[in-house]
């Protein structure tokens, strides 16, 4: 515990340096001694975006809440920018891809992203299998959301891809990510239980697992 302390009082030390280095004036610091996850949904409340790191995939997640980032997303009501365990930073600002389905969550994600996507670059909308996801979204699916975009002052075009039975939505984005050159990926998360999708496989716990830039989730 006294190890946990000192690590944490170091790392609010360092938070501080980098606040004064970027000339940021209004910040605050606390060091609360309780359960990870739940002492920062709380905290969250309060706040409009929550930055946590992945966890190290290499470890076995013991416990529901042994994950700070999803039990954060869960119990949080706030955007989480989840940052991968080995993080390039090299395209954040430059590119960002949006996962978009017309959900609840992803029109959340967006909106919480809005700050991060007015200074990136380019923005590309990027929609899975859309006569299937968007039947209901009118006749060009990804128009409305890239016109929401278009009002906020952000750089934005709209891409539609389809899946193959032999790569799953997650792996795709990933994988499209990854051509596009993004720095960032806005989404919703978890559309049904995370317990099924752990135990079936799910978009939310597959990226989240396997992330190489930072995401914006939101539930």
């Amino acid at each position: 515990m006294t190890y946990m302390k000192e690590h944490a009082e170091k790392a609010l030390a360092d938070y501080e340096q980098i606040a004064d280095r970027n000339n940021v004036r209004s910040f605050e610091k606390r060091l609360i001694e309780d359960e990870a996850g739940e002492a920062l949904s709380l905290q969250a409340r309060y706040s409009d975006l929550v930055i946590v790191g992945q966890s190290d995939p290499a470890e076995t997640v013991t416990s529901e809440r042994s994950d700070v980032a999803e039990y954060t997303l869960l119990n949080s009501g706030r955007p989480i920018l989840v940052v991968p365990y080995v993080d390039d930073n090299s395209n954040f600002g430059e590119r960002a891809v949006i996962a978009w389905d017309g959900s609840l969550a992803a029109a959340r994600a967006v909106n919480g992203a809005l700050p991060l996507l007015r200074a990136t670059r380019q923005v590309q909308v990027v929609i899975f299998d859309p006569e299937v996801s968007l039947r209901a979204h009118g006749e060009e699916p990804g128009a409305d959301i890239a016109a929401y975009l278009v009002r906020h002052g952000i750089n934005v075009d709209v891409s539609k891809q389809k899946t193959t039975p032999d790569i799953d939505v997650a792996n795709a984005l990933l994988s499209h990510v990854a051509d596009f050159g993004a720095g960032l990926i806005v989404m919703g998360g978890y559309g049904r239980s995370r317990l099924s999708e752990i135990l079936l496989g799910g978009t939310t716990h597959t990226v989240l697992q396997s992330m190489t830039v930072p995401v914006l989730i939101s539930h």
